[in-house]
């Protein structure tokens, strides 16, 4: 029986890969010593940097929801994929509690899920506008 969701069973396996790149590109940065890492000019000066990988994360994320479940709706594919992201912060941030010279921070973690979130809700109103049968 042929599989019925867009881009069928290789897509879904693409966007998934995608998402773990993403991850393993947080993970592998989350591991530089805080001794190899460039000092920030300024307090907060990474944050940036925390918003717009966590929002590459949500938009693969979301084309990853949306392919394997489309059936569940916009609502349950905006909520995953704010979920899936905001766990893997909190994960990324453990992880730096282990890397010498780096430290566990919150206020990463509210930077990782404001870029989530950003592109989580974006991608979600861009469904609505466009129409998208599921709701």
């Amino acid at each position: 029986m042929a599989d019925k969701r867009p881009g069928g069973k290789a897509g879904i396996r693409l966007r998934w890969t995608l998402v773990v790149l993403v991850m393993l590109a947080i993970f592998a940065v989350s591991a530089i010593p805080g001794s190899k890492k460039p000092k920030d000019p300024y307090p907060g000066a990474d944050k940036p940097e925390h918003f717009i990988a966590y929002a590459l994360l949500a938009l693969t994320l979301y084309g990853a929801v949306s392919t394997s479940a489309p059936e569940r709706g916009r609502l349950f594919i905006l909520a995953a994929t704010i979920v899936i992201a905001a766990a893997y912060g909190v994960t990324d941030e453990l992880h730096q509690h282990f890397v010498p010279g780096r430290e566990m921070s919150i206020r990463d973690w509210r930077a990782d899920l404001f870029g989530a979130s950003t592109v989580a809700f974006a991608m979600h109103l861009i469904g609505m506008i466009g129409g998208r049968k599921n709701e």
